[in-house]
């Protein structure tokens, strides 16, 4: 799945079922950490995995105005650098996207099978 393919709606989905709590908490003005946090995150991976714009994204997220967007997205990506369980949760919830978004070191190595002898690892 490529970044033009990718839906928000998708990544809404991944998020919420990634922390246990309902679609709607996606577009509700609810501030508690537990339904805030996951939007952002949301919010960061529909920025970073779509090709919507922050506006656009914010009227997917019950109508948020872009300044909203782009608050989670800095914030998440803040986070990332400096804590290591939110990064965790973000690159399980990519894999569960897509295994294509994974960085190149955390993929599985293509395994080739000929029919004849061993398998091998692509390129080895």
């Amino acid at each position: 799945m490529n970044k033009s393919t990718m839906t928000v709606a998708s990544i809404q989905a991944k998020v919420c079922a990634h922390y246990g709590i309902p679609m709607s908490s996606m577009a509700s003005s609810n501030r508690e950490r537990r339904f805030a946090r996951p939007r952002q995150v949301a919010m960061y991976l529909a920025r970073e995995l779509t090709p919507q714009s922050y506006p656009q994204i914010g009227r997917l997220f019950g109508g948020r105005d872009h300044a909203t967007v782009m608050h989670g997205v800095r914030m998440i990506a803040s986070l990332r650098q400096h804590d290591s369980e939110i990064d965790a949760q973000i690159r399980s919830i990519q894999a569960k996207l897509s295994p294509a978004f994974l960085p190149a070191e955390e993929q599985s190595p293509a395994i080739l099978f000929d029919g004849v002898g061993d398998p091998r690892v692509a390129g080895a």
